[in-house]
C-alpha cells in the first residue's frame, strides 16, 4: 500500500483548541481536492514539523506531560474515549496491545497514555508517517524500542489495532484509505477527531489556521458519518461513539460535529452504543 505517499500529518492545532478554535476557518466546498489544495500552502512546511519535535524533546525530557499539534501541556491530559478502545484491544487480545497509529505525528498518543498502557505485559507502537516525521521519530525515540516509526503500512508487523486520530480528513482519499486499513483484519480501529457530517455527502474544504496557530492552510474533507460507518461496518462492529472535544466544522451552513468510534472484528456482533 502507498497511498500515504501523497499526504503530510495534520499536525498544527486545529479547531479542538477551545480559546483559539474560533479563529480557525474553513472555507469552500471545493469541487474536488486539486482545486483545494492548489488554495493552500500546504502541509510540508518545515516550521510545523519543528514545532512538534521541539514539543516532543520537552515531553521526553520530562519539561512536559503530553504534546499535541506542536504544543506542550504540563498539566495530566483530558480524559479519552480513544484510550479506552486500546485498552478493550488489549483486553480481547490478552493484555498485549500493537498499535498502527496511522498519521500519529512523533507518536504523540503513545507518550500521552504511556503511564497506563506501559502497564501492559507487551506493547509495541508502530507510527506510520511521512517521510521527515519518520526521520525524526527515528532519532528522538532511538532508545524506546517500544516505538517505532514507518513510511509505509505494510511495514507494520501484525498489529491488533488501528488508531487514527486527527488524520482521515486531511488525506486525497480518505475512503480508500479506511477501505484500506479495515483491509487489515486487525482486532480493533479506532477513529478518533474526525469531523463527521450526520446528514449529506462528505465536502472538500480549505481549512485556514491563525499566526498563533502556526499559520498554515491546507485541504480537508468533511466526511459523511453514513458513507465512513458504511465501509466499517462490513467488517466491524460498531460498539462505541463518542464526542471529541474539538469544536465543530462549519462550512457555509453545514456543520459537522467532531466525532469519533471504537470498532471490533465482527465474529460477534456487539450492541451500538
Amino acid at each position: 500500500m502507498t497511498f500515504i505517499r501523497d499526504w503530510l500529518p495534520p499536525v498544527v492545532r486545529r479547531a479542538g483548541n477551545r480559546a483559539l478554535g474560533g479563529a480557525i476557518t474553513f472555507q469552500g466546498p471545493f469541487a474536488n481536492w486539486a482545486d483545494a489544495r492548489n488554495a493552500t500552502t500546504g502541509y510540508d512546511q518545515p516550521s510545523i514539523l519543528a514545532r512538534v519535535e521541539a514539543a516532543t524533546r520537552e515531553v521526553l525530557e520530562g519539561r512536559a506531560v503530553y504534546e499535541q499539534d506542536g504544543v506542550a501541556f504540563t498539566v495530566p491530559p483530558p480524559p479519552s474515549d480513544a484510550l479506552v478502545g486500546l485498552l478493550l484491544a488489549a483486553a480481547r487480545s490478552r493484555g498485549k496491545l500493537s498499535v498502527l497509529d496511522f498519521g500519529g505525528a512523533l507518536a504523540s498518543h503513545f507518550l500521552r497514555w504511556r503511564p497506563v498502557l506501559s502497564r501492559l505485559c507487551e506493547l509495541r507502537w508502530s507510527v506510520v508517517e511521512q517521510p521527515a516525521f519518520v526521520s525524526a521519530g527515528r532519532t528522538l525515540f532511538a532508545g524506546i524500542e517500544t516505538v517505532s516509526f514507518h513510511a509505509e503500512v505494510r511495514d507494520v508487523d501484525t498489529p491488533n489495532t488501528v488508531l487514527v486520530s486527527s488524520a482521515l480528513q486531511y488525506l486525497p482519499d480518505p475512503i480508500e484509505t479506511l477501505r484500506s486499513l479495515r483491509d487489515l483484519g486487525c482486532e480493533v480501529i479506532i477513529l478518533d477527531r474526525t469531523p463527521l457530517s450526520l446528514d449529506g455527502p462528505s465536502r472538500i474544504a480549505v481549512q485556514r489556521v491563525p499566526r498563533q496557530l502556526g499559520s498554515a492552510s491546507y485541504p480537508c474533507w468533511m466526511l459523511s458519518r453514513k458513507v465512513v460507518h458504511r465501509e466499517l461496518s462490513q467488517r466491524y462492529a460498531l460498539v462505541h461513539e463518542f464526542s471529541a472535544p474539538d469544536l465543530p466544522m462549519r462550512l457555509g451552513r453545514h456543520i459537522a460535529p467532531v466525532r469519533g468510534s471504537i470498532w471490533v472484528r465482527a465474529e460477534e456482533r456487539l450492541p451500538e452504543s
